[in-house]
C-alpha cells in the first residue's frame, strides 16, 4: 500500500514537468512547512537525490521523496491536477487536514 496517490492527470503533469527540465532531476519532493494563516503549508520541488530522513515511493516513471516529519501529515494523501480556464494547479486532497485558511494558502490538523 503506497502512503500517497497520484491521480493519472497529476502523474502526467509530474512527468511533464521532469521532461521539460532534461533530466536533471529524477525525483519530486513532497513536504509539509510552517506556514500561513492556518500555520501549515504543502511544499512541492526537484530533488536530484534523496536524503537520509527521506522515504522513498515509487511511481514507475517517477520516484517522490518525503522526509519523516512531512510523512505524518501526508498519509493517505492524494494528489491531483485540476485545469480551470487558463489556469491549472496541484489540489491536495489530504485526509488529515480539519480545515483551511479563508485564502486556502495554509491548513491544519
Amino acid at each position: 500500500m503506497k502512503t500517497i496517490s497520484i491521480t493519472e492527470k497529476a502523474q502526467k503533469h509530474i512527468e511533464k514537468l521532469l521532461s521539460d527540465h532534461l533530466g536533471l532531476y529524477k525525483y519530486i519532493r513532497f513536504a509539509v512547512k510552517s506556514k500561513g494563516c492556518a500555520g501549515l503549508s504543502y511544499k512541492i520541488e526537484f530533488a536530484e537525490a534523496p536524503k537520509v530522513e527521506d522515504k522513498e515511493i515509487d511511481f514507475s516513471t517517477f520516484k517522490v521523496l518525503i522526509d519523516d516529519k512531512s510523512l505524518v501529515y501526508l498519509m493517505g494523501l492524494e494528489l491531483d491536477y485540476k485545469e480551470k480556464n487558463l489556469e491549472g494547479g496541484f489540489v491536495f486532497n489530504n485526509p488529515n487536514a480539519k480545515g483551511s485558511c479563508n485564502c486556502g494558502d495554509s491548513f491544519f490538523i
